[in-house]
């Protein structure tokens, strides 16, 4: 068995970010009355042990565990 991402080709992926009380805390920031909502392309995810090809443009990439 071979574990891919959880997303198929053309895939909408919505994502919250500020929802989490803890995580706004380490960083000294409010809590929002709402989350802020965001989209990424299905093609940003990877499955384990597959390759991630990073931009040039970029010098830190976001490595986040994401549910």
């Amino acid at each position: 068995m071979r574990l891919l991402a959880p997303v198929v080709r053309g895939s909408k992926i919505y994502c919250l970010a500020t929802n989490s009380k803890s995580h706004l805390a380490e960083q000294g920031k409010p809590i929002p009355k709402q989350p802020y909502a965001f989209t990424r392309f299905f093609n940003s995810l990877v499955g384990p042990s597959e390759s991630l090809v990073l931009s040039t443009e970029g010098t830190f990439p976001d490595v986040e565990l994401e549910l």
